[in-house]
């Protein structure tokens, strides 16, 4: 939903939330900006707020090629 868009992107403060997992370095990526499902959609995963982060584009797509 658009409210749970906003709030997803409001509690990220509207940057990408992704954090290496070896080096623990944020993204912080202001562009290109789309939420993401933790658990897939197809997979089982909900449209609640607790399943969504907000990513850029780069991790988003790296993401789903992993």
């Amino acid at each position: 939903s658009v409210k749970a868009r906003r709030q997803v992107f409001a509690e990220a403060n509207h940057r990408c939330s992704f954090v290496h997992p070896e080096s623990g370095i944020a993204c912080n990526s202001i562009y290109q900006l789309q939420v993401d499902h933790i658990i897939a959609f197809i997979e089982g995963g909900s449209d609640k707020v607790s399943n969504l982060r907000v990513l850029c584009g780069i991790h988003n797509r790296s993401r789903a090629c992993s």
